[in-house]
């Protein structure tokens, strides 16, 4: 998998993203990203990092710089979350470094929670075809869940709690199986004396709930 994720990334280029999208304007974060649908999954790329997400719940991911140290921690989390009353994590079972033309990549492997790749929580809400407010209450739902999982994964793990950003939209997700939260991606966790910060937005968000 390494290799075609390798040729994947080499093989991006801003003209293929301009052909891809249509020469559409695209100002969003990675909003230039190219996917490819496969048989068991699909791709996801552009130059900095390129991935491929099975069904099964499967990660594979190329990206750019050693980041290793932060997919050893979140693999540390993972670890403290399995078996306990705290949000499921996905797990790295593989991470190392490479290098493509003498640039630094780190390579990952992962497996999701519950063998699957979930359902991120804002198309969860979308495709519910519940009420704007059945939504809201959805999402708040969530946050507590989340919150006070976290609480516990972090008395686990001896710290006094986990405070730093978690983006719902991004690192939330829900499996319908066994109906619980999991966290994914590349996110940042650190023990802080200040446990409240961390959803100080959502509670902003909840205020503003606007976009949905």
């Amino acid at each position: 998998m390494l290799d075609i994720l390798q040729n994947k990334l080499l093989s991006w280029s801003p003209d293929k993203a301009d052909q891809f999208f249509n020469n559409m304007p695209r100002f969003v974060p990675n909003g230039s990203r190219i996917w490819e649908v496969s048989p068991t999954g699909y791709f996801l790329y552009d130059s900095v990092c390129s991935t491929y997400f099975d069904y099964n719940g499967k990660v594979y991911t190329l990206i750019l710089g050693d980041v290793s140290g932060e997919y050893i921690q979140k693999q540390a989390l993972s670890d403290s979350s399995a078996g306990n009353d705290s949000i499921a994590v996905e797990r790295p079972q593989l991470i190392q470094t490479t290098t493509i033309y003498g640039v630094t990549y780190t390579y990952v492997e992962e497996t999701r929670p519950y063998n699957s790749l979930g359902i991120n929580i804002l198309n969860l809400t979308l495709v519910t075809g519940v009420s704007k407010t059945e939504r809201i209450a959805m999402v708040a739902t969530a946050f507590s869940d989340i919150k006070e999982q976290l609480k516990n994964l972090a008395n686990l793990t001896n710290q006094k709690d986990y405070s730093e950003y978690v983006d719902i939209y991004e690192h939330v997700y829900y499996n319908t199986n066994t109906e619980k939260y999991f966290l994914v991606g590349k996110f940042h966790l650190k023990k802080s004396l200040n446990p409240s910060h961390l959803f100080d937005q959502y509670n902003a968000i909840l205020q503003n709930y606007e976009i949905l």
